[in-house]
């Protein structure tokens, strides 16, 4: 009994996934594109499985495409380190009106990321949840 041969089925892209900012090593843009539908990917499989009010949808989509149009690592990848730069990136940007973010604008980014990170870490995507030690401003 012989093994039929493998054949691979293209799949177009099914989400819409942020732009991709570098920060760091280069990667090709094909490489770059499937990485992100991965991240993107899990993001909507977390809002599947999440009953979440409308408007905190919206904000937690937002707060993801800007995280993940910050950063070019896959979930797996971010370490605390990397969260604290982002919360530091954060404090940084200018708000809608000129000034800087005010500390609930900062913590309803990290309250989103910390939510996805504790639920990627219980469906095991990934082994440990970086957003334990980051402290919110």
């Amino acid at each position: 009994m012989a093994i039929p041969a493998v054949k691979l089925i293209p799949v177009p892209a099914i989400f819409p996934v942020p732009a991709v900012r570098s920060q760091g090593a280069k990667q090709s843009p094909q490489s770059q594109s499937a990485l992100a539908d991965l991240r993107w990917s899990r993001v909507e499989e977390f809002f599947r499985s999440r009953e979440l009010r409308p408007n905190t949808h919206k904000s937690y989509e937002r707060e993801f495409k800007a995280f993940l149009g910050w950063t070019e690592k896959g979930w797996q990848d971010i370490t605390a380190r990397d969260l604290d730069r982002y919360k530091e990136y954060l404090k940084a940007l200018p708000s809608g009106r000129g000034g800087k973010r005010s500390t609930a604008t900062i913590n309803l980014s990290l309250s989103a990321l910390q939510s996805l990170f504790k639920w990627l870490c219980a469906r095991d995507y990934i082994d440990k949840d970086p957003m334990i030690v980051i402290e919110k401003p």
